[in-house]
């Protein structure tokens, strides 16, 4: 199989800024904003719809990771993050990537949603460099030991500690609601 990402992963040839335990993450070398960051996947996958659900939340953190660090370095005022899946939606490696551009106050088409074009913006190679040695994070992944008991399963607090399923029937006869730990990880209901 031939693909562009596995043989840079391979070659080291890359402008690495982060990486985890299967996620990598390097400068495009055709940024069209300053720091712009792909995230591969250091294993084969096709595109997002293909990674496996139990690597999902590292390649949160690492995103989260690099922004904090491109924020503080560059001082950008937002992101754009994006995944094309699929050659209709422009994806042109069947690799997954995620893509963070990071946006300025100063850029010509700040506040402009992502899916207008960007013009390249010209950086030398030596700039490209010094940057990626600038936006280099380290990234630690904590093992979640503790399991969701099955009777807090499908259940989903608001900000004031009440569940939804409650407050659907709040008007009849409130529930008891089960208090939710704060957990390392995104629940999905």
């Amino acid at each position: 199989m031939d693909c562009l990402f596995c043989e840079l992963l391979k070659s080291g040839k890359i402008l690495k800024t982060a990486e985890s335990e299967n996620f990598v993450a390097f400068l495009d070398i055709n940024p069209r904003t300053k720091g712009q960051t792909l995230v591969i996947s250091k294993k084969h996958y096709e595109n997002f719809e293909k990674l496996p659900e139990n690597i999902l939340k590292e390649l949160g953190i690492v995103v989260q990771k690099i922004i904090d660090k491109i924020k503080v370095v560059l001082k950008a005022k937002g992101f754009s993050i994006v995944t094309n899946s699929g050659e209709l939606a422009g994806q042109r490696i069947p690799h997954f990537a995620l893509i963070i551009y990071p946006r300025y106050e100063s850029e010509e088409t700040k506040g402009i949603p992502l899916g207008a074009f960007f013009k390249p913006i010209e950086t030398s190679e030596q700039e490209l460099v010094n940057l990626s040695e600038k936006l280099k994070v380290s990234v630690k992944i904590k093992q979640i030991e503790e399991k969701i008991p099955e009777k807090e399963k499908g259940i989903k607090e608001n900000k004031q500690g009440v569940s939804l399923e409650t407050k659907k029937t709040e008007k009849k006869k409130p529930k008891k609601t089960i208090p939710l730990k704060k957990r390392d990880f995104v629940e999905f209901v």
